[in-house]
């Protein structure tokens, strides 16, 4: 008589999985992520609006550290974040804690109406540790 066949637990699918993965993410100290859509969706009003453009990464976000002299001479990737608004919008108090958060912990962040104070964003001197 042949050997029963174990069953199989069904595949999680890749949004499960996303979601296993910003969980075990949320646990590590200084790291701070998010998950990423790409493509493009359909508005209620019928419009289409791109997402994070084809190829990005399901999950972004920063960890912060501390340069070490071995480090120095080194390329190191530094996260930026833009909140952009219209002339006179309004800063969600949400958005606030995210752009100040994101400074804190080492990346640079700020709000812009313009494309000029877009720039000036990455102007911005990092915080001391």
């Amino acid at each position: 008589m042949p050997a029963a066949k174990k069953k199989q637990a069904p595949k999680k699918s890749e949004h499960t999985v996303q979601n296993i993965a910003l969980n075990a993410l949320a646990g590590r100290p200084a790291t701070r992520s998010a998950r990423f859509n790409s493509g493009k969706v359909k508005t209620e009003k019928g419009s289409w609006v791109q997402l994070a453009p084809a190829g990005f990464s399901d999950i972004g976000g920063t960890e912060s550290i501390v340069i070490t002299p071995d480090m120095v001479g080194k390329r190191v990737a530094l996260a930026f974040f833009i909140e952009m608004k219209k002339e006179k919008g309004v800063r969600r108090k949400v958005q606030e804690r995210f752009i100040r958060a994101m400074r804190l912990s080492g990346a640079k962040a700020g709000f812009a109406e313009t494309p000029e104070e877009a720039l000036a964003v990455l102007e911005q001197p990092l915080l001391d540790a």
